[in-house]
């Protein structure tokens, strides 16, 4: 089977034997690549890293394994392991200051002291003054004027107008920003960015070229970007802020003519409110960052990689709507993906099960549950799935900083959550080869055999390779289009998308997010219908917002009179940027709770029943339909019907458990779904011989309900044998007076009388978390999540005496939790609480 894992293998100078176990290790469970990261390797790019290198490479060659490189020492990318700020310092990220001094005119033969405002290793980028509106700080711009000629020896000579007036020193700093990421490359750069290039890429290029474009398969960067301040909710308009800054910038800046006068003479409105155009000022500067920040980082980086026949993955932060800002952002997210090979996203503790709106509380935030869960996913498959070059690869690095409370149940619900909404590779995070316990961001999925799971991690790999499978090198197939809502939020008030999508599927209608850049320069109508990259959307929803760019509006214009149905949320903008009038003829306006009602029409599905957390994806693959299904409740399920238009033959196919069945439909050809939490399924439409039956059998005849007269042995996560305890019944082994520290696996065992063979149904009842089941010592199977009910063959049974096992292993955080991000997850209990119950299977 085909491997969609590449996961983070992390380095810290072991020894050749650690990491070739730990490469083994990886492959054993279906894994086919990964990427190499120095986290931090003390010695990276010294001898001792490309020592280790050699080993990796050596060890991945033998096992016809792919290998990724980590493009830094640590995490952020740009950094260049110290080496920008240490040999060229003039090549670290650059910001533009604004430092305002007041003055009530008129003042003549006055002068100011601006020199004292500029400090050592800054410049002068230009001075500015501008009459405030009586009563107010707003800025009368008809009054904004460069005065930087008027400056001598440190010293401005002005004579200072009538009114309240502003002059604002706006300098080239390097101050201000996010302190982490002082000494990194300047993203807007260029120039600077050749240099991160040459240190890094160039360096490995070097050593190992022989090996580009066979075992290493290309460059990981990870979170690049602006760093002007160390925020997700980073916005223009706070004076005390710096924004991103470079020579090209400014360059680019003095070309614009879109705003009546000077726009270099407006700059104060980054920080200040106008009297008219600040929305303008605000997209122009916005419009021009993201761009820069996509050609001269991402871009430049790909460029060398693909004339080195190389790949770039990675992908930049973008939790609780930073991928549309400045701070931890990229400015716009559709741009800083343009130049990756896949399109990449991070879930790095910031998707939770039953977490689908709200905010929650980690580690590193209160983390926006809207827009990680619905917004996140479905932006990035939406990225892949528009963009040719990436050949519908959407990339999610997962799992990190769960700490060693997340175990496979919860990485079974994650996969889930992700896959139905797009992503097709996983980057799991991660593999440390470090001496167990090791405290940075687990959990560790290895741990050198420690992780009392392991045993249990090719349950999940291989399920997660067969979902990403059956959703890869094909097309996704979503009626509604959804505007990406960056350059709307640049200049003011706008809903973002992910409200939207949330909205729809729930009433069950599927969308791809869309950005402004592909309707206007890569879109086509045909037959009424949005083409890009061979989809096609029905209908476009337009968030609400109150600018828009004219271009992007026009081009609305010219779909719709060619029939194309365009919705806008609540209301229409205010007008568009620049100050041209919004023309509402050929829109439609729509208020957001009628958006299911209205749009629905157009969806691919349609379902009855109780549905309420019932996600899916309809993907095209060879030619054949294929729908997935998902059960996004953790203590509910989902039954009903569903109508999807499928006139071919089909099948379900149950990919945890590998089980391919009959469609059960009903006399007007709806198809029954049923799934229980935790629970997921594929509709596939086309010929598949030797299925069985859907099981529509009910438990009936209750045979046992096993309480006690167990027989309990316990083994901890780093012991070898098991020890038998006191206790016969079932409980939950976490509470004080038992064994709260306990992390390993628990068996129980017992004598099951049987006075004839028939069909038994075990149901375990409430287990935490993976199980594997033995009767009369032969295994019957292993689950990793809910539901925990397994059928008993009638040919392991016999008449009399028969031994039931059943192995319970929880998860490190009992024993270890000693790092900062357990404490933020509520704990569950340990062992089997059942009830356990075995029941004859009555068709």
């Amino acid at each position: 089977m085909k491997s969609y894992l590449n996961p983070l293998f992390w380095q810290h100078h072991e020894d050749e034997t650690a990491l070739r176990n730990e490469i083994i290790q990886m492959k054993s469970v279906g894994i086919d690549s990964f990427i190499v990261e120095a986290r931090p390797h003390p010695e990276y790019l010294d001898e001792g890293w490309w020592n280790d290198l050699s080993i990796i490479i050596d060890q991945a060659k033998k096992m016809s394994m792919k290998v990724w490189i980590f493009d830094d020492s640590d995490y952020p990318s740009g950094y260049a392991n110290g080496l920008i700020e240490k040999y060229c310092p003039e090549h670290c990220k650059r910001y533009l200051s604004i430092r305002p001094l007041d003055a009530r005119g008129p003042l003549s033969d006055s002068s100011f002291l601006v020199g004292d405002w500029i400090y050592p290793e800054e410049k002068l980028v230009s001075i500015i003054a501008a009459k405030q509106l009586e009563g107010s700080n707003i800025i009368e711009e008809t009054s904004l004027t460069e005065i930087s000629e008027f400056v001598q020896d440190g010293v401005l000579y002005w004579d200072v107008p009538e009114g309240n007036w502003r002059v604002f020193i706006l300098v080239n700093t390097r101050e201000g920003g996010e302190p982490h990421t002082r000494g990194y490359v300047n993203p807007i750069s260029k120039e600077a960015v050749g240099k991160f290039i040459e240190f890094i890429y160039e360096a490995h290029y070097t050593r190992f070229k022989d090996d580009f474009g066979e075992t290493i398969a290309g460059f990981f960067s990870d979170e690049p970007r602006f760093g002007n301040d160390p925020s997700y909710d980073f916005s223009l308009g706070d004076e005390t802020k710096v924004l991103p800054w470079s020579d090209e910038l400014m360059e680019e800046l003095r070309l614009q003519k879109v705003i009546e006068g000077s726009i270099i003479a407006k700059l104060p409105l980054l920080w200040y409110e106008g009297d008219k155009s600040t929305p303008d000022v605000r997209y122009v500067y916005m419009d021009i960052v993201s761009k820069l920040f996509s050609e001269d980082f991402i871009g430049q980086i790909h460029d060398w990689c693909e004339s080195h026949k190389v790949e770039l993955i990675g992908h930049v932060i973008e939790e609780n709507g930073s991928h549309s800002r400045l701070g931890y952002g990229p400015g716009h997210f559709f741009r800083a993906m343009q130049g990756f090979d896949i399109a990449g996203m991070d879930n790095v503790c910031n998707i939770y099960p039953g977490y689908r709106e709200g905010f929650y509380k980690t580690h590193f935030n209160y983390f926006d549950a809207t827009f990680n869960h619905w917004g996140l996913p479905k932006l990035t498959s939406s990225v892949a799935s528009l963009d040719k070059n990436k050949r519908g690869r959407a990339l999610s690095e997962s799992f990190g900083a769960y700490g060693w409370s997340e175990g496979l149940k919860t990485m079974k619900w994650i996969t889930d959550a992700m896959c139905v909404r797009g992503i097709n590779i996983i980057t799991p995070h991660a593999f440390s080869p470090k001496e167990y316990p090791d405290l940075d961001c687990p959990p560790h999925f290895y741990a050198q055999g420690m992780n009392p799971q392991w045993p249990f991690f090719e349950i999940w790999s291989n399920y997660a390779n067969r979902v990403c499978d059956q959703l890869s090198d094909g097309k996704i197939i979503s009626p509604v289009a959804v505007l990406y809502h960056a350059e709307a939020q640049w200049g003011g008030e706008a809903q973002t998308f992910e409200h939207i999508v949330k909205k729809m599927m729930e009433g069950l209608i599927d969308s791809t997010i869309i950005s402004g850049d592909h309707l206007v320069n890569n879109t086509q109508v045909v037959n009424e219908q949005l083409i890009i990259n061979e989809l096609s959307f029905d209908v476009l929803v337009v968030p609400y917002s109150e600018y828009l760019p004219k271009q992007l509006v026009e081009t609305l214009q010219m779909f719709s009179k060619k029939g194309v149905p365009i919705y806008f949320v609540d209301e229409f903008p205010k007008r568009l940027y620049g100050g041209d009038p919004f023309p509402p003829e050929g829109f439609v306006k729509l208020p957001l709770e009628e958006i299911v009602s209205n749009v629905g029409k157009y969806s691919d599905i349609k379902g009855e029943g109780q549905l309420d957390g019932l996600i899916y994806r309809h993907y095209v693959k060879n030619g054949k339909s294929r729908y997935f299904f998902v059960n996004e409740n953790i203590n509910q399920e989902i039954e009903g019907w569903i109508d999807l238009k499928e006139i071919e033959s089909g099948y379900a196919y149950d990919p945890l458990n590998e089980k391919y069945f009959k469609l059960n439909r009903n006399e007007t050809q709806k198809i029954h779904i049923r799934l229980e939490p935790y629970e997921s399924n594929f509709f596939i439409f086309e010929v598949k011989e030797d299925l069985q039956k859907v099981q529509k059998s009910v438990l009936l005849s209750k045979k046992y309900q096993l309480k006690d007269n167990w027989k309990i042995c316990m083994k901890a996560y780093n012991e070898k044998r098991f020890n038998e305890i006191k206790e016969t019944e079932l409980l939950n082994f976490e509470k004080p007076q038992y064994y709260p520290n306990f992390s390993g696996t628990i068996r129980y065992e017992i004598q099951v009388s049987l006075e004839k063979l028939e069909g038994l149904m075990l149901d375990l009842g409430r287990v935490y978390e993976v199980v594997r089941i033995e009767f009369n010592d032969i295994e019957v199977k292993r689950c990793i999540c809910p539901p925990y009910r397994i059928a008993l063959p009638i040919e392991i049974q016999k008449i009399g005496e028969n031994k039931l096992v059943i192995e319970v292993t929880n998860t490190l955080v009992k024993a270890n939790h000693e790092n900062i991000y357990d404490r933020y997850w509520p704990q569950e209990p340990t062992g089997m609480l059942g009830p356990v119950v075995l029941s004859t299977i009555v068709s």
